[in-house]
Formats: structure tokens, C-alpha cells, sequence
């Protein structure tokens, strides 16, 4: 549950800071970033790579790219006018 909110709130962070067509980047972008620390796991003596918490952390990814294309993309510039002093 952890890995699929992590990843899910890496991507739909990355998701509200750049435009719109590079959703599917940022999809790519954060599911190589967990296979890299999954696989670089396997190197340590104390943690293993486990294919569970991969499809966790592409649950998390998969879900962020359907809220960000339901418009959930906008959160920084929503946040932006909300912070923007009035005159």
C-alpha cells in the first residue's frame, strides 16, 4: 500500500509541474525509478528485490496518470492562483 502511495504522489507531483504532454514520460520516468531501486536491492545484504512491491509502485504510477488526466494535473497551477495576492 505504501509503494503504491509513494509512487502515486511522486507521479502526480511531477505530473502538476510540467505540461501536459510529458504525462506518459513521467509514467515511464517513475516506473524505471522503482525497477533501478528494486534491482539495486538485490546487491544488499539485508534487502531483496521483490516483483510485489513493483506492481505496487505501477498501481501507484497508473492511477496518478488517470487522476492527471481527469485533470488533477492542474493541483500546481491551482495552488499557484491560490497563493497569488489580490490587489
Amino acid at each position: 500500500m505504501w509503494h503504491a502511495i509513494s509512487y502515486g504522489a511522486l507521479t502526480l507531483w511531477f505530473c502538476g509541474v510540467y505540461a501536459r504532454d510529458r504525462v506518459w514520460a513521467i509514467g515511464i520516468a517513475a516506473f524505471c525509478l522503482g525497477l533501478l531501486l528494486e534491482v539495486s536491492q538485490s546487491f544488499t545484504e539485508t534487502r531483496y528485490a521483490e516483483i510485489a512491491d513493483l506492481m505496487a509502485n505501477l498501481s501507484g504510477i497508473i492511477a496518478a496518470l488517470f487522476m492527471a488526466r481527469m485533470g488533477a494535473d492542474r493541483w500546481c497551477a491551482m495552488v499557484e492562483s491560490a497563493l497569488r495576492p489580490t490587489s
